[in-house]
């Protein structure tokens, strides 16, 4: 028995007309799919991360990304369900309120629980360091 065989995903509930949709975080092959398609608007959200002003507010977010919100929600939604190819229906079928509570559970799960941001933050910054020193090794020193 291999040790990925006993790793079951953290599901949060979210009631939706009498059913539960359970949503997990998002693994870096979601985020990819995710950036692949929303870039720039990523970069921003990443930038704003950074310094401190991004909101954990779904609904100011969606106004800050305008056009891009509703496909990179149905995106982030679809990912987070384990359903990627279904983003488009996820966009369109399921109201506001109930992507806005499905968001925030996702991005929580994915960025806020364990300081997965702040530990994103750092490994990203010591890649980043260590790339720019021409160094292979992309362990920070102990």
């Amino acid at each position: 028995m291999g040790q990925l065989d006993g790793i079951v995903p953290h599901y949060e509930i979210v009631p939706f007309k009498g059913q539960e949709l359970k949503v997990s975080a998002l693994s870096l092959e979601d985020i990819t799919f995710i950036v692949r398609h929303h870039g720039p608007v990523i970069a921003n959200l990443y930038e704003a991360g950074i310094k401190g002003t991004l909101s954990l507010d779904v609904l100011e977010v969606a106004l800050q990304i305008g056009d891009e919100f509703a496909p990179m929600a149905g995106k982030i939604i679809a990912c987070g369900l384990g359903e990627p190819d279904q983003a488009d229906r996820a966009a369109k079928l399921l109201p506001l309120v109930t992507q806005a509570e499905l968001i925030e559970k996702i991005i929580t799960m994915t960025l806020v629980e364990n300081d997965g941001l702040g530990k994103l933050m750092r490994i990203a910054n010591t890649i980043a360091r260590n790339l720019a020193q021409g160094k292979s090794q992309l362990s920070p020193k102990t």
